[in-house]
């Protein structure tokens, strides 16, 4: 189970869960006290062919959450928000690949102060790299 922050843009941030299946469904946030999340929607399949799924927040700059999903392979891809509950993402957009040298890809907020949420990647030896210097690394090491 993962955030992307709010996916559907009615400004409560929402959750995503994966099936071990494959499948992904959405629970969105009611802000209800006894009822937090509405019930699921489910929002695809094929989900399992990723070996992460990372709630980046808003990366595209249109309000709503997007994720970020990497195969065992290193590719990684961006799936941005439609603000449909029934099928909240976009196509899938390849933005990388070499990303298998990092054992965990985590979500920042803007931390390079662009307007844009910003990944961290973790390496095998702890050192913890910021988008563009992950971008590097992955450049310098295959």
């Amino acid at each position: 189970m993962f955030s992307p922050g709010d996916v559907d843009g009615d400004g409560k941030n929402d959750l995503l869960a994966r099936q071990y299946n494959g499948e992904l469904f959405l629970y969105r946030w009611t802000g209800g006290a006894t009822e937090p999340f509405a019930g699921r929607v489910r929002v695809g399949a094929g989900w399992g062919a990723y070996d992460q799924l990372v709630g980046i927040g808003d990366n595209d700059g249109d309000g709503k959450g997007d994720v970020v999903a990497r195969t065992p392979s290193g590719k990684l891809y961006f799936y941005g928000s439609t603000g449909n509950t029934a099928a909240p993402f976009k196509a899938p957009k390849e933005v990388g690949t070499g990303w298998q040298i990092y054992n965990q890809v985590l979500a920042a907020d803007d931390v390079n102060g662009d307007g844009r949420a910003d990944l961290l990647a973790r390496d095998q030896s702890g050192a913890l790299w910021g988008t563009a210097a992950a971008a590097t690394a992955r450049s310098r090491r295959g």
